[in-house]
Formats: C-alpha cells, structure tokens, sequence
C-alpha cells in the first residue's frame, strides 16, 4: 500500500494498479462492473433452474404413469373370467387409478392384453402424452411444433 499525506492531515490509502481517485490504471470506472455480470449469468441461472424444475416434474409423470400401469395389472390379476374380461377389467383399473392420480384423460392411452390359458399373463401399457412447461420457450428456439413428448409404462403380472 502507498499512503500519501491529504490536506488534511489524513492518510489516505489507496491499492496498487489504482490511481489517486480509486481508478485502476487503465483509467477505467469499475463501479457497475458486478451489475453487468449479475446480468449476463442471471438468464443461464434462471434457465439451468427451469431445466431441473422441467426435468423433476417429467419424472414425476413417469412413476405416475408407471403406478397407472401397475395398478392395472393388477386389478387383471384378480379378476375372474375369459380374456377378454381380464382386459377389460385391467383396463378399467389402469383408467380409474389415472383419474385418481390427476392423469388427463384425453391424453392417456390404455392397452391390456391376456395371453395364456393356465396361468394367464396380463400386460397393461399405458401412454400419456406430456406437455412441457418450457413449450413456448422451446417453440420460439425453433426445437419443436408441440412442446410434448409420450410417456410409454408397462406392466405385466401372473393370474395364477
């Protein structure tokens, strides 16, 4: 540090590569300096944040959709009667646990089969559309005309 005598009688201080006013040698103005920056890291932060809020929530639909296919297995394991009623009764399961679980119904798709005769496999997939919160973001960057994608889940178990 240098100190210099002020008129006074205060010593005033000032770092090296600084000028008498607090100005670095190339004689420019730091002060809004930290302004700038914060404005230029702010967007990418913001945009890193909605990337993992997006990310949580899609996953969060999947082990939805995933239960809504369990669920409807399931309700195919215990129920009684040909093939076709398993399924039904499957499918059935699968479309009241979506509404339980809040899934639209206009964009969920259940398909139940039944395949054997002794001991019968039932399979139920079950797809939902998801919408994005990012669409509108992700529309104007050019990256897609409807901003959703499908989530696909299946679940089989043994009627024994």
């Amino acid at each position: 540090m240098i100190a210099r005598q002020s008129a006074e009688g205060k010593r005033a201080h000032r770092t090296a590569g600084q000028d008498l006013a607090g100005r670095n040698l190339a004689g420019r103005n730091l002060a809004g300096q930290d302004l700038v920056e914060f404005a230029l890291i702010t967007p990418l932060l913001l945009i890193i944040i909605l990337v993992i809020v997006e990310f949580a929530l899609v996953v969060f639909q999947y082990n939805t959709v995933a239960n809504v296919a369990r669920q409807g297995a399931r309700q195919g394991v215990v129920a009684f009667g040909t093939n076709a009623q398993i399924a039904a009764a499957a499918e059935a399961g699968a479309e009241d646990a979506a509404a339980a679980l809040g899934l639209a119904e206009d964009r969920l798709q259940v398909d139940a089969t039944v395949t054997g005769t002794d001991s019968k496999r039932v399979a139920v997939k079950v797809e939902y559309e998801v919408q994005l919160l990012t669409a509108p973001v992700i529309q104007a960057l050019g990256g897609g005309k409807s901003g959703s994608f499908t989530l696909t889940a299946t679940s089989s178990m043994i009627h024994e």
